[in-house]
């Protein structure tokens, strides 16, 4: 399926999306988030509380002190309602519901202001919320989303609610004045606790320039900027930005050189726009008061923006090498990417962000209740009514980045942005490796979220973009029915002209493991594995080569798999506990292919309801048993290789599977030759052990003068190799290939 588009841009493929590859006007995208926050605003109608403490007060949620459903959910859903009313006259509003959105708005703020700390009331649960309570890191971010509210309708605000908003904000600015800024590298960075203190300074600075404590909250919000996106570096460098030098300005040490930060645990892509998302945010309000944007709103914005283009989807989502524990397609990086996009007039932001916003509109059309991300977000209070509330505050950002900014008609075609990503990219901080082509984005994570990714490129799918989600054991696996988290004791990783190879030991249980992970040229991923138990009497339950396979209603509600004996439709939601597939290869969808050699049984498990924050997978496992003791203590129990064919028909994948062949290699080498859809033939190998190994291995490179080649690997510890010919021509090998003398050097 290769989908061209129409003359005006739209992608003609049948899916659930309808979406423009050419970037939209700017007129059109601010009529897109108006819209799509009107529709939130009539969800969020049947989540209204009146208040009975206070006249004219209410709350959105549960209006708990502490929380994300609580003041953070009802500020943002207040902001929206503020924001939809100030633009009542570009919408088609009755002044029935203009005089709602007003009345609601006003009462949300009324209520966030007056459980604050400097208010009168508690709120519901009995307590206030504020600087120096529970989740005082984020409250800096909740005053101001209901100091912005506030300010967007001030005209309409009581005497009385002025003063509260008022207090509240210079309670929370103030805080920040004699507040240092945090540092954090390992594990959890503090850039986005620091990004969110620069939003109440910076309102109130903008907000209230009267008052006596202004400069010194701006002062706060300028320091806060600076050691959001910290480096080692910065506290060497004598640049000037606002007047000071950076080295004066840093306090704090919050991302890795290469500008990646950890989150979580890992390597996470969402904080790493997040914090620099904030820095935005608090620019609007410099804005909104005909202010100019202090430098330090920009320091390293766009150095972390050129490291997450490499990890950018053709949708303007991430691939996430590391996996991911919010929600998926939430599109919650839109005001990050509006920022890009219209203040630093960014092409390349201004394609992708104009997409995004097109399926995160369709997607709460999908939902048919003015939910962003719907019922797919878990609803026990860690995301519920909180994530579509986010999502809501964020596109009402991205509205005002517009409006402020405005954006022009300059922007990159994605094929030649895509065209310019090509290539290897190791981030050797978060222990990740990187490789895209025109058919995919592949990784392999080993320092922490041990897991590979296989993402087809859906640039010529936009209207079915989706196939895998990302896994947290994608292509890894498990050999045990322990659930715990998998840690490489060692890998490496060799990085090659088009592709990479590394290899990782890994210890489950009572087996020694030993994974391989090989990109190259094209389309083709490989998985060579070896396991070794220690133990006789071991219980060995294989789950092997996993692909997480993404099937609910952005999917178009089912998909079709093929193998060997023909086709059939797996219903999202409705599938069997267990399909299993004949032979040792299936397609899904013709978009992802997978060969598995010398494997167990390949098997297909529907998954039933949403089981991932955002979506529902299925499991297509490449290579599974059922629990079986193994007693033979020291010796293999998984010697195998799999080929992985992002976007590769049913058709091609089985011409693969004919003629791909296991090596015969000494015990401890796992090796596969094969020939690609592109005419392109491949050997990949890897040392999955200890021992140093000396073989040749004859390989077809298909060449009509020297159809057969001889390549001598010379193999030295744990280490995987790969070589890539076509027409009898050398044309990529992984850098420890030897072009010269013909061999792979593994060591």
């Amino acid at each position: 399926m290769n989908n061209d588009s129409t003359a005006d841009g739209t992608d003609p493929a049948t899916g659930p999306f309808d979406i423009r590859k050419a970037p939209l006007p700017d007129r059109e995208i601010k009529r897109l988030y108006l819209d799509s926050l009107e529709r939130y605003s009539n969800y969020t109608a049947d989540l209204w509380e009146e208040w009975p403490e206070a006249d004219h007060a209410g709350y959105f949620g549960n209006g708990i002190s502490h929380g994300n459903e609580g003041i953070r959910a009802n500020g943002a859903t207040a902001f929206v309602h503020a924001l939809l009313y100030k633009e009542r006259k570009n919408l088609e509003l009755t002044e029935l519901s203009a005089d709602e959105l007003k009345r609601k708005a006003i009462a949300a703020i009324r209520y966030s202001a007056m459980t604050y700390v400097t208010g009168d009331y508690p709120t519901v649960d009995g307590s206030k919320w504020g600087a120096d309570g529970w989740h005082h890191r984020q409250t800096s971010l909740w005053a101001s989303t209901v100091g912005l509210a506030a300010w967007l309708i001030w005209d309409e605000l009581t005497v009385e609610t002025r003063e509260s908003v008022e207090a509240m904000m210079a309670a929370e600015a103030s805080e920040f004045v004699e507040k240092n800024p945090y540092s954090g590298l390992e594990y959890d960075t503090m850039a986005e606790e620091n990004a969110w203190g620069t939003t109440s300074p910076a309102l109130a600075a903008n907000m209230f320039p009267d008052h006596e404590q202004s400069d010194a909250w701006r002062e706060a919000a300028l320091q806060h900027m600076m050691n959001s996106l910290s480096t080692a570096v910065d506290a060497k460098d004598d640049t000037v930005v606002d007047g000071r030098a950076v080295s004066e300005w840093i306090e704090s040490h919050n991302i890795h050189p290469d500008y990646t930060l950890e989150n979580h645990g890992f390597f996470h892509p969402d904080y790493a726009s997040v914090a620099p998302m904030y820095l935005g945010d608090s620019s609007v309000f410099f804005g909104l008061a005909s202010n100019p944007v202090p430098g330090a709103a920009t320091h390293h914005v766009f150095d972390m923006w050129e490291l997450l283009q490499n990890i950018t989807t053709a949708t303007g989502e991430w691939a996430y090498p590391s996996g991911l524990d919010w929600s998926l397609h939430s599109y919650e990086n839109v005001s990050y990417l509006a920022w890009l996009a219209t203040y630093f007039d960014d092409p390349v932001a201004r394609t992708l962000e104009s997409r995004e916003i097109q399926y995160a509109a369709k997607r709460q059309r999908i939902n048919d209740n003015g939910r962003f991300v719907g019922d797919s977000a878990p609803d026990d209070g860690s995301e519920g009514f909180y994530r579509d509330a986010v999502s809501a505050r964020r596109i009402g950002f991205a509205y005002l980045h517009h409006k402020l900014w405005g954006a022009d008609d300059d922007a990159v075609p994605y094929e030649d942005f895509a065209r310019a990503m090509h290539g290897t990219t190791e981030l050797t901080h978060v222990g990740v490796v990187i490789h895209r082509t025109p058919s995919k984005f592949a990784s392999a994570s080993w320092l922490h979220n041990v897991m590979g990714n296989v993402t087809p490129e859906s640039q010529s799918h936009l209207n079915e973009p989706y196939v895998i989600t990302p896994d947290q054991r994608t292509l890894i696996g498990r050999l045990t029915d322990s659930d715990d988290e998998l840690a490489a004791e060692d890998y490496t990783v060799t990085l090659g002209d088009d592709g990479f190879a590394t290899a990782a030991e890994l210890r489950e249980g009572n087996f020694d493991r030993y994974v391989a992970i090989l990109s190259l040229p094209g389309s083709p991923v490989v998985q060579l594995e070896r396991a070794v138990a220690d133990e006789d009497d071991t219980l060995l339950r294989e789950r092997g080569v996993p692909l997480a396979i993404e099937n609910d209603e952005l999917t178009g509600g089912k998909r079709t798999l093929f193998t060997e004996t023909g086709e059939r439709t797996v219903t999202a939601g409705d599938a069997p506990d267990r399909i299993e597939l004949d032979g040792h290869w299936a397609n899904v969808d013709d978009r992802l292919g997978m060969v598995v050699l010398d494997g167990s049984e390949m098997v297909y498990v529907g998954g039933r309801g949403y089981n991932r924050p955002g979506a529902r997978k299925d499991m297509w496992y490449g290579s599974h048993s059922d629990a079986t003791n193994v007693d033979a203590s020291g010796t293999d129990v998984i010697n195998r290789a799999a080929i992985v064919l992002p976007n590769v028909d049913h058709s091609d994948t089985k011409t693969v599977a004919t003629a791909a062949e296991s090596l015969q290699l000494p015990q401890n080498v796992v090796g596969i030759a094969f020939s690609d859809p592109g005419e392109r033939q491949h050997i990949a190998l890897a040392n999955l052990g200890p021992d140093h190994e000396t073989l040749t291995v004859e390989v077809d490179t298909g060449g009509d003068q020297q159809p057969v080649r001889e390549v001598t690997a010379e193999i030295d510890g744990l280490m995987a190799a790969f070589a890539t010919w076509q027409d009898g021509e050398l044309v990529a090998t992984s850098g420890n290939y030897d072009r010269q003398e013909q061999s792979l050097l593994v060591e």
